[in-house]
């Protein structure tokens, strides 16, 4: 069995490690993986064998320094803490993948515009073409993510860039909920499922669906989300209490719920960071075989759209004209055609597309 340090700065509460990594990691069964992470603060526990946890950064990078020896290779998810420890891993004989799962320099000035994150945007850019450049194989999550690497930093990088999007669990057996039984047999179910911080756009996604409501009339909006107050209080303000729900449902529940949905809703501001992006929604809507209507540009979904049909991306804000304009479309897509999600789910989606282009990689380094 070969060595392999899987490293994240994530906490084990984080949404991100029981719906992407440990399912990954446990799935693998090829190569012996060290999982080695940043202990919780909410003694929130994991189940996985081979885990190492540590109290800071610092104290993960120093373990990475010490035993970087001791592995062939090290898979670092994201930039930190790969971009502190490059200046010494260049000299380690470890073969490095640098997984790259947004653009975090970017992230980090967009979502606090202090002295500190500005420090941090910096050093994260004058790094990056450095972990670039040191990398054995980049992964990215989206085509035009790679697309960004390759006009950034060369097509001599092309062949290192590989794309390993998110996946999504389908659906498998079906599980009844009886409320969306009945409001199934009258009315049109459209789906918004996330939070509600700003960037999630959730007044924009109020605003599409009321023209919606007017387009199609006999509709209902199913709302998943964990801000279950804030989502009522602001339905109620534009809404009859009949024509919405809203709840939290655990994470291997949403699959059930959705599936109920004719339509699901994602809008986005077209900026670099949703123009990389994978949101893992993408994923779960059309993986319960649920057509989207989204903004354009948002990481990989217009080829998504186009290659299986499964959603129509919306060019502008004007969203009235853009739903009359193409009325019949959106009707289509309503109907649903399950091959094509089956296909989609077969050839984009699956835990086992993802292990597989994983298990290529370390192979080829190993």
């Amino acid at each position: 069995m070969d060595n392999i340090l899987y490293v994240t700065s994530d906490k084990p509460e984080q949404p991100i490690i029981s719906s992407q990594v440990l399912p990954l990691l446990n799935a693998i069964k090829d190569y012996s993986i060290t999982l080695a992470m940043i202990e919780s603060n909410k003694n929130k526990k994991i189940n996985y064998k081979n885990l190492k946890f540590f109290k800071s950064i610092y104290s993960l990078s120093k373990y990475i320094l010490m035993n970087a020896k001791n592995y062939k290779i090290i898979h670092f998810r994201s930039y930190v803490p790969f971009a502190i420890l490059w200046p010494f891993l260049i000299f380690s004989k470890s073969k490095i993948i640098f997984d790259v799962r947004g653009v975090m320099p970017e992230e980090v000035i967009n979502q606090k515009k202090t002295l500190k994150s500005f420090l941090i945007f910096m050093y994260l850019k004058i790094s990056e073409p450095i972990l670039v450049h040191f990398s054995n194989f980049i992964v990215v999550v989206s085509r035009p993510f790679k697309e960004y690497l390759i006009s950034k930093y060369g097509k001599r990088n092309q062949e290192k860039i590989k794309v390993i999007s998110t996946f999504s669990n389908k659906k498998k057996d079906f599980n009844a909920i009886d409320f969306l039984e009945e409001i199934k047999k009258e009315k049109i179910i459209i789906s918004y499922c996330g939070s509600l911080t700003k960037w999630q756009k959730f007044d924009d996604v109020l605003n599409l669906y009321i023209e919606l409501q007017n387009l199609f009339n006999t509709t209902h909006l199913l709302v998943l989300t964990p801000d279950i107050s804030l989502a009522k209080k602001k339905l109620s303000q534009k809404l009859n209490k009949k024509d919405f729900s809203v709840l939290f449902v655990k994470n291997q529940e949403l699959i059930d719920y959705l599936s109920y949905s004719n339509l699901g809703l994602l809008l986005r501001d077209e900026n670099l960071i949703n123009n990389v992006s994978a949101p893992i929604k993408v994923k779960d809507y059309l993986n319960a075989e649920v057509p989207i209507l989204a903004s354009s540009k948002i990481g990989d979904t217009d080829y998504y759209f186009k290659k299986y049909n499964l959603g129509f991306s919306l060019e502008s804000d004007d969203f009235r004209q853009e739903l009359i304009k193409n009325k019949e479309i959106i009707r289509n897509l309503m109907n649903k055609d399950k091959a094509k999600f089956d296909d989609f789910y077969k050839r984009e989606s699956s835990l086992e597309i993802s292990i597989k282009k994983y298990l290529k990689l370390y192979g080829a380094l190993l």
